[in-house]
């Protein structure tokens, strides 16, 4: 193998370990945003200042993930102990 190729595959190795880093953050940060777009529009829930109840009702049809976490957090709302044990795996 020659340097050039050796250089070659080194950069090669770099670039795609970056772009493997750059979907891994963009993948994170839209998953994030889901969370925000979420709290914006079921906030009331748990006593955040709420969007206007129509828009709320009207994006709901796009968030039924986010509707279920929202109300899984509203039942766990009451005690934070109950967050900690519902991440245990019991089975």
């Amino acid at each position: 193998m020659s340097l050039f190729a050796g250089i070659k595959k080194f950069f090669k190795g770099l670039d795609q370990q970056h772009r493997h880093k750059a979907i891994e953050d963009l993948e994170w940060e839209m998953h994030e945003l889901q969370h925000i777009f979420g709290l914006l529009t079921l906030g009331y829930m748990v006593g955040l200042p709420s969007a206007p109840l129509p828009v709320a009702w009207e994006l709901l049809s796009d968030m039924p993930r986010e509707f279920a976490i929202m109300l899984a957090r509203l039942d766990t709302a009451q005690n934070p102990l109950s967050e900690q044990f519902s991440r245990l795996d019991v089975s």
